[in-house]
């Protein structure tokens, strides 16, 4: 039988299983210890939210698409790439036949089961994984930043819990992005000002 896109997605199946005993006070922790990234060192922010989503759900790879529009119809840039899939940092892949593009395309969160079954470009790279979970983040409404996804060793692995961990970690990750691109427009803006000031 002919595998088509629709079927390696299997995200209606997360609400059918269990969901295991869920730790609030590490993902407390890990608000509070991206707060800090923020405040401290905010170029820290995207690689340790990639190291607390695999901690907090168990996963053994993960990584973030950041979205280049450019050339059209644009491609994914894999950035902060954690686990056994670590060595294809600054790996490319296709906006429009990946994975990610399904999850920004739908808006949500995203499970999928071997998608090495359909795209090519990951069977090519000798990759096998059996669940992959996948997360949308935005700069703004409306303007993708790119996906989070992990890895999971096993089928059946992920459940609406790590669901809602996640969303909740690429809220307040978004929202952190938001306020570090704004401090660095204001900077701008107070150079230039200063420039001009002095001229």
């Amino acid at each position: 039988m002919h595998l088509r896109e629709a079927d390696i997605y299997i995200t209606r199946q997360l609400n059918a299983r269990p969901v295991g005993k869920t730790n609030h006070l590490q993902e407390k922790q890990a608000i509070q210890e991206l707060a800090q990234c923020m405040a401290s060192d905010p170029e820290a922010v995207l690689p340790r939210f990639v190291d607390l989503a695999l901690e907090i759900t168990g996963a053994v790879a993960g990584g973030l698409s950041l979205l280049e529009k450019e050339p059209a119809p644009g491609f994914f840039h894999w950035r902060y790439l954690r686990g056994g899939l670590s060595g294809l940092e600054d790996m490319r892949t296709p906006r429009n036949y990946s994975p990610c593009g399904v999850t920004l395309d739908a808006n949500g969160p995203v499970l999928a089961a071997h998608p090495e079954r359909y795209y090519t470009w990951i069977s090519d790279a000798g990759l096998a994984a059996p669940e992959t979970l996948l997360v949308p983040l935005h700069l703004e409404p409306g303007e993708p930043l790119g996906t989070l996804w992990i890895v999971a060793a096993t089928e059946g692995h992920f459940h609406r819990g790590h669901v809602r961990a996640m969303t909740e970690l690429s809220t307040f990750v978004s929202a952190a992005l938001r306020m570090i691109v704004a401090e660095r427009r204001l900077k701008r803006e107070l150079a230039d000002m200063g420039m001009k000031g002095a001229a």
